[in-house]
C-alpha cells in the first residue's frame, strides 16, 4: 500500500486532499478527476487494480484502512515518512507534497526538453527547405 501510494504521487500531481477521489471506476477509466482532469499512468493504473482485486475492493476508494475507512493524512504521511531511512531522505522530505513537486519539477524538465526539441527540429526543416529552393542560408540570416 506505501509503495502505490509513493507511486502514485509521485507520478501523478495528486493533491493529498484529492486521495478519496482515486476510486476503482477512476482507475479502470484510466483518469482521476479532482478539479482539473488527471492520467493515471498505465503501469500504476494495472498496479491499483491489481491491489484493490486483492483487497476485495470493487468500488469505490482504493486507498482505505483494513476497516474500510478513508486513510487519513497522518497514517499517509507516517507510512511515507517510515521509508525515510531505507531510501536515505530525511524524513521531512517523505511526504506527499514533496512527492507532487518532485512530480511536477519532472513533468516540467520534460517540457522544456520537448520544447528544445521542437525548436531544433523547426530549425532543420526551415534549413532544409532552404536548401531545397536553393536559398544560401548565409544570404538569408543576414
Amino acid at each position: 500500500q506505501t509503495y502505490l501510494l509513493v507511486l502514485m504521487f509521485g507520478t501523478m500531481d495528486l493533491p493529498l486532499r484529492a486521495l478519496p477521489c482515486v476510486t476503482v471506476e477512476a482507475v479502470r477509466e484510466g483518469w482521476v478527476f479532482v478539479p482539473r482532469r488527471l492520467r493515471v499512468p498505465l503501469c500504476l493504473r494495472s498496479e491499483l487494480l491489481a491491489y484493490a482485486g486483492e483487497r476485495g475492493i470493487g468500488s469505490g476508494p482504493v486507498f482505505c484502512t483494513r476497516y474500510g475507512k478513508l486513510m487519513d493524512r497522518g497514517n499517509i504521511n507516517t507510512r511515507i515518512q517510515a521509508l525515510s531511512r531505507d531510501a536515505r531522505v530525511a524524513p521531512e522530505k517523505c511526504n506527499p507534497r514533496c512527492l507532487r513537486k518532485l512530480c511536477i519539477a519532472t513533468q516540467e524538465s520534460i517540457r522544456a526538453n520537448l520544447e528544445l526539441l521542437a525548436e531544433q527540429t523547426y530549425n532543420r526543416l526551415l534549413e532544409n527547405e532552404a536548401l531545397t529552393v536553393g536559398w544560401n542560408s548565409e544570404v538569408v540570416l543576414k
